[in-house]
């Protein structure tokens, strides 16, 4: 065994272990939320659209039994934006949010898993899109 196999092999396990790390390392608290089969599509706007009207009605698919979803709407620049409004048509549930003419924005959405009564939280993405309105 040459010098360098021995430090991979042997010394650097052995320094990490007398550090504290190794074997001894505490398990991810939410390591029962990861691979959870929840979905959520945007459907519309589009990721990647450009020209969205102002008055776009912005739609979810969501799979169910999602606890805890969340919606984020962001300006580029920094402003997250709320609904003005939300409705139901043929296509179903839509928000209306405050869009200004010939900017950027992203939509998130996920879910959060909530441990501990709520003293420990993870949000999880399940969708995104950025897009553009049109020009006034």
């Amino acid at each position: 065994m040459r010098t360098n196999e021995f430090v991979l092999a042997f010394a650097i396990p052995l320094a990490l272990a007398a550090a504290g790390c190794g074997s001894d390392v505490e398990e991810d608290p939410f390591a029962d939320c990861e691979g959870r089969a929840y979905t959520a599509t945007i459907v519309d706007p589009t990721d990647g659209a450009t020209d969205v009207p102002t008055d776009v009605h912005v739609r979810i698919q969501w799979s169910g039994g999602i606890p805890d979803r969340y919606t984020s709407m962001l300006r580029v620049g920094g402003e997250f934006l709320s609904p003005e409004s939300s409705g139901l048509d043929e296509g179903g549930d839509y928000d209306i949010y405050p869009f200004a003419p010939g900017h950027s924005y992203t939509f998130e959405v996920g879910w959060i898993c909530v441990l501990d009564g709520g003293e420990k939280s993870k949000s999880y993405v399940l969708d995104s899109a950025a897009f553009t309105t049109a020009a006034p």
